[in-house]
């Protein structure tokens, strides 16, 4: 289970059996499950508790290679042409603007 499972057909287990959730789903994204996963879990925390503090530690993969954006997500950031003077610069705009000097 390394950090660079692949986002559409991870290698995944639950407990100590292996899982295969992307089989049979057109489209499978491994975040979106899991987002959809611990929102499911805090309705029924919420249910059967309403008065019960709980705690959910959500950690999408995605913060780290491999990046597996989906296509609606590359071409949005595509089209704002972030990078488009380069990284360098990129960095440099959004200290600047952090920072109150742009």
């Amino acid at each position: 289970m390394g950090g660079e499972t692949d986002q559409w057909t991870p290698y995944l287990f639950r407990d100590h059996t292996p899982v295969f959730p992307w089989v049979g789903k057109k489209g499978y994204n491994l975040i979106t499950d899991m987002a959809d996963d611990a929102i499911r879990y805090m309705k029924e925390l919420n249910a059967s508790g309403p008065d019960k503090p709980f705690f959910v530690y959500y950690v999408p993969g995605a913060t780290h290679d491999p990046h597996q954006p989906t296509k609606e997500w590359i071409d949005k950031i595509s089209k704002m042409h972030l990078f488009d003077q380069g990284w360098e610069k990129l960095r440099e705009t959004i200290f600047a603007t952090r920072n109150g000097s742009a």
